[in-house]
């Protein structure tokens, strides 16, 4: 559906959005992220809670990565 590509779309950038600030800061702004993606889903109409799990896991692995 439409709504699900949206969402994957703001996903994904906000994915690299926040791994470059890990990058540069060595921190993530969880309260901004989560504000986004709250906001986001109520227009899409989707689970705020699940997108952001998803998101917060996918980055979760990506900084391991990056600090291992």
């Amino acid at each position: 559906s439409d709504n699900e590509n949206d969402q994957i779309f703001i996903i994904n950038y906000m994915f690299e959005r926040a791994e470059k600030d890990f990058k540069q800061k060595k921190s993530i702004d969880y309260i901004d992220m989560w504000n986004q993606i709250n906001y986001n889903s109520q227009l899409l109409k989707l689970d705020a809670k699940k997108e952001f799990d998803s998101l917060y896991n996918k980055l979760k692995l990506s900084i391991q990565s990056m600090t291992e």
